[in-house]
């Protein structure tokens, strides 16, 4: 079974079928993607579980209902979680994740495989999961692989710019633009790189269209640095990409 988590989640079987019923019990997903995503994957203590997902119960019907989610999973996914010291840890021979390929990918050093796994922000449009720290621990999650992947994106246009192919260090910087639209950082660094490529005209463009999409989604403006970056290359200006990389 292959789970992505990176943008829309998917959850799919070997024989191609998707797992959308689970998600009509949002605590049980909910429940299974901290089993998946946990670091490093080490049994969790039922306790743990059960406070975290029923925070309101008593202990006795918290562990019911724990119990009670453990089997429906095990209804919907088959066999991917087993008991051990009176904990629960998912198990991974009938799994594949991308996050799991994320970060193993990042520890080998390839960074075009990481860059090439990373669809989006960790479970961009996840359904209502309702377990308050449960989504505090997702979006620190979130922000922890996003600034890996968006330093991954910028390492491997590093290497481009440096071996003086600007026309592909603006590749990679786009690619992660569609990734993370409104990441003013990297979208900083597509600017200079699309002008150190000769394309002042793309960079003003982007700029743009990063005032737009701040404007409709959000109802602000982009932020200073990104303004006088803008101002710069409109005067014709070739700024280094060096001030912008992410440390």
């Amino acid at each position: 079974m292959r789970v992505r988590c990176f943008g829309e989640l998917e959850i799919v079987r070997a024989d191609g079928s998707d797992v959308l019923p689970i998600f009509m019990l949002p605590r049980r997903a909910a429940l299974f993607l901290y089993l998946l995503l946990s670091e490093p994957p080490i049994p969790i203590p039922r306790r743990e579980l059960a406070e975290m997902f029923w925070p309101f119960q008593a202990p006795g019907a918290a562990e019911r209902a724990l119990d009670e989610s453990l089997f429906t999973l095990r209804q919907y996914l088959g066999e991917v979680w087993e008991a051990a010291d009176d904990g629960v840890v998912i198990v991974p021979d009938p799994l594949w994740c991308d996050v799991w390929a994320f970060r193993e990918a990042l520890a080998t050093g390839d960074l075009e495989r990481a860059t090439g796994l990373y669809r989006g922000p960790l479970l961009e449009r996840p359904p209502l999961f309702g377990a308050g720290e449960f989504q505090v621990w997702l979006e620190q999650q979130r922000e922890g692989l996003q600034q890996a992947a968006l330093a991954s994106f910028a390492r491997l246009a590093e290497r481009e710019a440096r071996a003086g192919n600007w026309q592909g260090a603006a590749r990679i910087f786009r690619e992660a633009a569609r990734t993370e639209p409104l990441e003013e950082a990297n979208l900083r660094c597509l600017m200079v790189a699309l002008v150190q490529a000769g394309e002042r005209p793309g960079a003003l463009r982007a700029y743009d269209l990063l005032k737009r999409r701040l404007a409709l989604r959000h109802g602000r403006t982009p932020e200073d640095e990104t303004d006088a970056l803008a101002e710069v290359i409109g005067r014709g200006a070739t700024p280094p990409l060096a001030p912008f990389l992410p440390d």
